[in-house]
């Protein structure tokens, strides 16, 4: 009802709480309004039934993020900045390894076939 009040599309503002979601910046001090949109995130996560398996491939890339976030520093934005940095490449590092784990059935028993 309120985005018809507004005259808001629902796809563009959800579009735009995707768009904010970043545990990078989250977990590295950054507390502007977009974090909402993580905490959101974070919530339905704790939702979700994983498997074991799903879990032990996410296992170590939590770990380390928890690792890198941890030693972040409150005041230096300098630091902040650098913390976030080196959280988004754990998070590239982490997207890759899952999409070789999701397409790894393509790849399976394809030397066979050769």
């Amino acid at each position: 009802m309120i985005c018809e009040i507004f005259e808001i599309r629902p796809q563009e503002f959800i579009q735009k709480i995707l768009d904010e979601i970043s545990l990078p910046r989250y977990y590295s001090g950054q507390n502007g309004k977009e974090t909402w949109s993580t905490l959101i995130m974070l919530e339905h996560l704790d939702t979700i039934d994983f498997s074991e398996e799903r879990l032990a491939l996410h296992e170590p890339y939590m770990e380390k993020l928890h690792n890198i976030v941890s030693q972040k520093p409150s005041a230096n934005e300098e630091e902040v900045e650098l913390t976030e940095t080196e959280a988004r490449n754990l998070m590239a590092e982490w997207h890759k390894a899952t999409l070789a784990y999701r397409s790894k059935y393509l790849l399976d028993g394809l030397a066979d076939d050769v």
